[in-house]
């Protein structure tokens, strides 16, 4: 009796297992076949749970902050742990190697002064340049799939780039990235 009971639990486990196997297949075929990029926004890059700027408001807490001089030790042990953080910072290992549709911000690593083939895509101006970077996972490294890259009008401008998305950590001078694209289109927003 037990043996039967256990032996329809298994046929009926590995049964769900085949058909949810088989939907996933499906939504991936479909997703394939329309080969549409995915539209994100700079939060879907970021994990649950995942917030660097507790950080401050610990701080705060224990130091009242706005009390405390520039040039306060504390501030600086606040602001290294700050950047230990933003640079260690996770990604969404889910969203490896998916296209994906992104404005942004470009930060030219590679440059000629008109084109560039590498740069960072950050999701503010300035960031990288005139105030500290921002986390890896909101600072993504671009690459162009033509070697004489991407037209870039002002520093200023938002482009949208469109790719594959890939979670691989890049340390550069100017910051670090969690994510990298290999862009096959780099278009004025």
């Amino acid at each position: 009796m037990i043996t039967t009971v256990i032996t329809t639990m298994i046929k009926r486990t590995v049964s769900w297992i085949l058909i949810l196997m088989a939907n996933l297949m499906l939504c991936m075929a479909l997703q394939a076949a329309d080969n549409q990029p995915r539209e994100i926004e700079w939060e879907d890059l970021i994990p649950d749970g995942y917030n660097a700027d507790l950080i401050v408001a610990e701080y705060d807490t224990k130091y009242r902050l706005s009390e405390l001089a520039d040039d306060d030790p504390i501030l600086k042990e606040m602001m290294a742990k700050i950047d230990a953080a933003y640079k260690a910072a996770p990604v969404k290992p889910e969203l490896n190697n998916a296209l994906v549709k992104i404005p942004g911000y470009v930060v030219p690593l590679e440059t000629d002064g008109k084109r560039t083939s590498e740069f960072l895509l950050v999701p503010y101006f300035g960031a990288c340049i005139h105030v500290p970077p921002p986390p890896a996972n909101q600072t993504i490294l671009v690459r162009t799939k033509e070697k004489e890259g991407a037209e870039i009008r002002k520093l200023y401008d938002v482009v949208w780039v469109t790719g594959v998305l890939k979670t691989e950590l890049f340390v550069g001078d100017l910051a670090h990235a969690g994510y990298r694209i290999d862009a096959h289109q780099v278009d004025p927003y």
